[in-house]
């Protein structure tokens, strides 16, 4: 699950001359880090590699790939990657690439050999890729996914040895300030969270008239249903509050991935710097 740094941490080799913004996973040995960077490759605002961790380079680096997570005890990885096809017919009209020009793949390969067992063509909403979260438990994982004004999830399985995505498995938001999602500890509860942007007053640096506001909401489901949950956070701030860093996005326009502290209950960050914590049932 992505959990971002405070900044770009220069203390890491840099890819594509940009540093790492966030952890991905960790392999169980903490011998080796995927980590995720904002470039400017051209095809994705996200790339990730591996690192490392004792000496902090980088000693895979895939080429077009978003996200990275390691499966199977550390001796497989799941790879998300994104494809340009510059075939694709394309109104003149349009000077930018559309969705349609994109293809997007989960690879399944062995680790450390980096064998390629199998690959699938995954199919999202829109957007582009920003993260792959696996269950602890079951041969499933979660394929985040991110837009303008929107963001969401799709399932992918490989319960009979080969990859293949589940149908209407999949949730979508007009919410593209998505954090998680993360699992419990016995993977039988999904749960992710969703700011609400500018949620204290109509433009950032301008200091809130007071009063209870939504600040986003909690999205969590139990794996043997087919239903998502919605829990809506507010909070209560004073006429005149106003973040200490008002230009600081990911501080105060999210709300923190959930933390499961118990089978069911959740403990979240605000953006007014407190914590909460959420019966999900």
């Amino acid at each position: 699950m992505r959990r971002w740094h405070n900044g770009p941490d220069e203390s890491w080799e840099s890819l594509d001359g940009n540093f790492p913004v966030a952890c991905l996973d960790i392999h169980p040995s903490n011998q080796f880090i995927s980590m995720q960077v904002i470039s400017d490759y051209g095809y994705t605002n996200e790339r990730a590699a591996i690192w490392d961790v004792k000496t902090k380079n980088i000693i895979w680096c895939p080429d077009r790939v978003n996200a990275i997570c390691w499966i199977e005890n550390g001796k497989e990885l799941l790879v998300l990657e994104t494809k340009y096809d510059t075939t694709a017919n394309r109104p003149n009209l349009y000077a930018t690439p559309t969705e349609s020009e994109y293809q997007y793949f989960v690879r399944r390969l062995s680790w450390p050999d980096l064998d390629d067992s199998s690959h699938l063509q995954i199919f999202i909403p829109m957007g582009w890729l920003i993260d792959i979260v696996p269950s602890p438990i079951e041969k499933k994982a979660c394929i985040v996914w991110q837009d303008q004004c929107e963001s969401g999830i799709e399932f992918i399985s490989w319960e009979c040895g080969v990859l293949k995505q589940l149908a209407e498995m999949g949730f979508k938001t007009n919410s593209n300030f998505i954090q998680g999602p993360v699992f419990n500890i016995d993977g039988s509860v999904l749960a992710m969270s969703f700011g609400a942007g500018c949620w204290w007053s109509d433009a950032p640096d301008e200091p809130s008239r007071g009063g209870t506001f939504n600040i986003g909401h909690i999205i969590w489901r139990e794996m043997n249903s087919s239903k998502y949950n919605r829990i809506n956070v507010n909070v209560n701030v004073p006429a005149g509050w106003l973040p200490d860093d008002p230009m600081d996005i990911l501080r105060n326009m999210y709300l923190s991935s959930p933390t499961f502290i118990s089978p069911n209950e959740v403990k979240i960050q605000l953006p007014t710097k407190k914590e909460r914590i959420i019966s999900l049932y």
